[in-house]
């Protein structure tokens, strides 16, 4: 069977509870790629100076929302 690439996801409210628990729940994930991270409150900031330590594992800024 030939192995398909990850699936590109977003996770909009990312900074937020339920949005950390989905980034960690998702990171080692062998079928998806978090490819984004949105959050208002927290527009511009570097994900790992949020959750520290996720620091080696998430390497993305947190977006702007915008539906």
């Amino acid at each position: 069977m030939k192995e398909s690439a990850p699936v590109p996801i977003g996770i909009v409210g990312a900074s937020g509870y339920g949005g950390v628990q989905l980034v960690k729940l998702l990171q080692d994930h062998p079928k998806v790629e978090v490819v984004y991270l949105g959050g208002d409150s927290s527009a511009g900031k570097p994900f790992s100076s949020i959750y520290p330590h996720l620091e080696h594992s998430v390497d993305l800024m947190v977006e702007p929302i915008e539906l």
